[in-house]
């Protein structure tokens, strides 16, 4: 992990900048100023502060202690990764809200940069704080910013247009049905800076985060007329406005700030996601004349339902990809106790490169040999990576961008001899996979209604695992879309409706020692056939997208039902036949380790 003391100095540097602006406690957290999943190395704030490597975290700083709050996905990784100045707690234990209203003193001063906040969190900040009695203070400049003395630039890719034939929709039809919205609620304007629902209305992409095709841009949707959209100046724009037309007005980035603060001396309605937006927008735009509307994002869920040339498009993704990972974990398997964790999730980028499609990972690779393959979230890095050799599980979580989609796929595989243990548990959780990839319910299912499906088995036994069961899936955008996600909690509302690409992806993780998760992507679909008839509500299933085959060696067979055993023989017929047209004359090695995968269990 290097040196853990340069973070308890930039712990102090940050604690000499409190000091001199009358602060008890500054935060630290993992997004950047779009409130972004996947910040690009300028806006690794929270790393820089910590060392951390894991994509959500927050640190409260005070002046003398650090506390770091992590969810069960990276406390972990935290309590591993973190000097020891910093005590990490997980969210069961404790968050910081809660913390801040049992420790926070009268008259003590919390800062808060408001532009890596959401509306909603920052309103519950300043209420916590405000309530316990402290002081709650908007800070103008993050002063990390100042500090990072060798801080990366900030990304200017390339922006282009997403044509019609990988995108399905021209970008005036999306706007148009946004504005009819809009004016439905009688809305002066609507407020975007979810890169994922920007790209997404104007046909854009680009480069601006090394895993997602995104441009780094706020939009200000009107009524009618021309939308504004703030972004640098960069290649490709020209032929964007051109694109584009009269239908977009662009202005630079730095005068979005500006924009808002025009707006709070007129009378408008303004509406905008608390979950999605800069709590900085509601600081910028608060006055008495303008009346907020929380409204969710309008667009998540036309984007949510891929129309039939994107789900096409996730079709032929996924052949790519599975041509990829298969060659990836045959690679993995000839060259077992020559290479770690690190060589591996290099491997999985240069096999998807074959692709003429292929563009960039969907997220950095989570591959975890023997004990890391515990870490539900454990990302390798070069020099400090697990060698792979001898018994043990290991985890693959890997993704593409594709110009016609986006993947996110794991496979656990046995290196050696598994234990009874390891081979139950892995049974188990793929009797979950196989009951949601099979489950036939009625319009109207919430994604709560279908997480039990995948966790009824490892139940049985005492089991769980603390992660949601599936979460949207973008086309050739984010690897975690709104606004469809199964899950146990009642947070995950949403019905699943055709043409909604989710995960399916249970797993099983015992801590230090091993684990596992079976995960594919899959399309709600109607049920071809309408069998049921106690209900007017018509029928839908899942397609399974994901072209890889499923370990079998890892399998309990006595565990399972003949129908589980029917679905996975059926599925890996499908693989063959969709994957070994496509191997190459001397993949002969290959097509017979793809062969023997796809037999019958």
């Amino acid at each position: 992990m290097g040196d853990k003391k340069i973070y308890v100095q930039r712990l102090e540097l940050l604690r000499k900048w409190m000091r001199q602006f009358g602060l008890s406690y500054f935060i630290v957290n993992a997004y950047d100023e779009f409130l972004n999943e996947d910040v690009p190395s300028n806006g690794q704030r929270l790393n820089w502060v910590s060392g951390f490597t894991g994509t959500m975290g927050e640190v409260l700083i005070g002046l003398e202690r650090a506390i770091f709050f992590a969810d069960s996905r990276y406390s972990n990784q935290a309590k591993q990764q973190l000097d020891k100045a910093f005590h990490v707690y997980d969210l069961s234990e404790s968050n910081i809200f809660d913390y801040l209203s049992k420790h926070l003193q009268p008259e003590e001063q919390v800062g808060c940069y408001p532009w890596v906040w959401s509306v909603a969190r920052g309103r519950k900040l300043e209420n916590v704080v405000c309530s316990a009695g402290g002081q709650f203070v908007v800070v103008e400049n993050n002063p990390i910013d100042e500090l990072w003395i060798d801080r990366p630039s900030a990304p200017h890719s390339k922006a282009v247009v997403h044509p019609q034939c990988y995108a399905g929709k021209e970008f005036t039809d999306k706007l148009d049905a946004l504005k009819k919205d809009i004016q439905k609620l009688s809305l002066d304007y609507y407020i975007y800076s979810n890169l994922n629902a920007i790209a997404w209305l104007l046909n854009m992409r680009g480069q601006d985060s090394d895993t997602v095709p995104i441009v780094f841009s706020y939009l200000i949707v009107p009524q009618e007329g021309p939308v504004e959209l703030f972004v640098d100046d960069r290649d490709g724009l020209q032929d964007l406005k051109h694109y584009w037309g009269g239908s977009v007005v662009t202005k630079s980035l730095q005068e979005f700030s500006k924009r808002l603060k025009d707006f709070s001396e007129q009378k408008l309605s303004i509406g905008y996601d608390p979950l999605e937006t800069p709590f900085a927008v509601e600081v910028e735009i608060s006055s008495p004349t303008i009346t907020i509307k929380i409204i969710d994002d309008l667009s998540a869920v036309a984007r949510a339902k891929k129309n039939p040339i994107e789900v096409n498009g996730a079709r032929l993704t996924h052949i790519h990809d599975g041509l990829a990972i298969i060659r990836s974990i045959f690679w993995a398997e000839q060259n077992i106790g020559k290479i770690d964790e690190f060589d591996l999730g290099e491997m999985y980028t240069k096999f998807r490169r074959l692709s003429p499609l292929f563009k960039t990972p969907s997220f950095s690779p989570i591959i975890g040999f023997g004990s890391n393959s515990s870490l539900i979230h454990y990302r390798p890095t070069q020099g400090e990576s697990k060698l792979i050799g001898g018994n043990g599980i290991l985890l693959m979580d890997t993704g593409g961008n594709y110009l016609c989609g986006t993947t996110d796929v794991t496979r656990t595989i046995s290196v050696g001899q598994p234990t009874e243990e390891q081979k139950e548990a892995y049974t188990r959780v793929l009797k979950g996979y196989i009951a949601l990839s099979t489950i036939v319910f009625p319009e109207g299912v919430r994604g709560y209604h279908l997480d039990i499906l995948a966790r009824q088995y490892l139940w049985q036994k005492g089991y769980d695992y603390q992660h949601a069961t599936g979460h949207g899936v973008g086309s050739y955008l984010y690897v975690h879309e709104t606004p469809l996600y199964i899950g146990a909690s009642a947070r995950y509302p949403h019905v699943a409706e055709v043409g909604m690409i989710v995960s399916n992806e249970p797993g099983y993780y015992k801590n230090d020692e091993f684990g596992i998760r079976i995960e594919s992507l899959m399309v709600v679909q109607p049920h071809p056939t309408q069998i049921y008839q106690l209900t007017d509500a018509p029928m839908l299933c899942f397609e399974t997208l994901t072209r890889v085959p499923i370990d079998k060696h890892l399998i309990e067979v006595s565990l399972l039902a003949q129908d589980e055993i029917n679905w996975l023989d059926a599925y890996h017929t499908t693989v063959w036949e969709d994957l070994s047209p496509h191997l190459k004359e001397e993949e002969s090695s290959l097509r017979q380790w793809l062969w023997d995968a796809c037999q019958p269990l």
